[in-house]
Formats: structure tokens, sequence, C-alpha cells
């Protein structure tokens, strides 16, 4: 459970950052570049954290 939750954190704080740019975030944006990397650091753990367990799974 505690990796499930884990897992929904790091999602949800990649869909939260990236919602910016879609709400018309322009990419001269002083912070532009450092929301992008918290969104890409974010799913990228979201998916070593939770994906493990299915990647392993399915294999």
């Amino acid at each position: 459970m505690a990796r499930m939750d884990l897992c929904r954190a790091f999602a949800l704080h990649s869909m939260a950052f990236s919602l910016l740019t879609y709400l018309g975030m322009q990419r001269d944006f002083m912070f532009a570049d450092l929301f992008r990397l918290i969104t890409f650091l974010s799913a990228t753990f979201s998916m070593q954290v939770g994906g493990t367990w299915y990647m392993n799974k399915a294999w």
C-alpha cells in the first residue's frame, strides 16, 4: 500500500506541474524549465516506484 501511495503522490505532482503548460504558461516564463524538470522527475520516480511491480508481473 505504501508503494502505491508513493506512486500516486508522484503521479499527482507530475500532473499538477504539467497542467500549467496546458493552461497557457509560456516557454519563456522564468520557472518554465524548472516546472518541466519537476514534471519529468516526478513521472520518472512514479514509474520506478509503481511501474516496477507491473513490469515484473508482465515479464
